[in-house]
This record gives structure tokens, C-alpha cells and sequence, in this order.
């Protein structure tokens, strides 16, 4: 009877991008909250048949547990003031997230 997390699907015709808005640590840390999510969305993609799920970019080491692998992201941002381009820039590399995780790989290896 408590609301304790939430996530969004967008449902496009060959895939499902998914975002996570919000879940309570507490109750995560007992039940593996987050975890059981990913597979709510898992179950979600293959009921539905898309070739795709995109999940958002936090959190991947254990998104990278149940199968998940990272795809680089681009963004492009100009601005007509050439100064603010030189700023802008700094920012972003600044804001880049940093590669501090170990990836996983549930799946066996198929021999050959």
C-alpha cells in the first residue's frame, strides 16, 4: 500500500526506450527494487517483440547484469556567439559521466 518507484516506457514501432523517474532507496536496498524494474521492462520488450530496449544512461553496471550493452551517445550544441561555444564545450566535458564501472555478461559463452 506504498508507493515506492516508478518508470516510464516510450513505445515506438521496432523498440521501447525506457527512463526510471523515481524509486525509494530503503525499500530498493531490501527488495531489489531497481533490479525487478529492468525485468518488468525485459518482460515488456519480449511480450511486445521489439528488437530493441534503450534503457537510460545511469546505472550500467547493473543494467550490464541482466544483458544490457553501452552504445556511445552523441549530442551537438552550437551556438551563434563563437565565445559561448568555447564555454560550452568545457561544460559538457566536464558533465561527461565517467567510465568507472565494471561491465557484466549473464550470458554463457557459445563455443565454436
Amino acid at each position: 500500500g506504498e508507493f515506492v518507484g516508478f518508470y516510464t516506457t516510450i513505445d515506438s514501432e521496432h523498440e521501447i526506450e525506457a527512463h526510471f523517474l523515481g524509486i525509494d532507496g530503503p525499500t530498493n536496498r531490501k527488495t531489489q527494487l531497481y533490479l525487478n524494474m529492468l525485468f518488468h521492462m525485459i518482460r515488456q520488450g519480449i511480450d511486445s517483440r521489439k528488437k530493441k530496449l534503450v534503457f537510460a544512461r545511469t546505472a550500467m553496471e547493473i543494467k550490464s547484469s541482466v544483458g544490457a550493452t553501452p552504445e556511445q551517445l552523441y549530442g551537438f550544441i552550437r551556438a551563434s556567439n563563437p565565445i559561448i561555444n568555447l564555454i560550452v564545450s568545457k561544460v559538457l566535458e566536464f558533465l561527461r559521466p565517467k567510465d568507472d564501472w565494471l561491465p557484466r555478461q549473464p550470458f554463457k559463452e557459445i563455443k565454436k
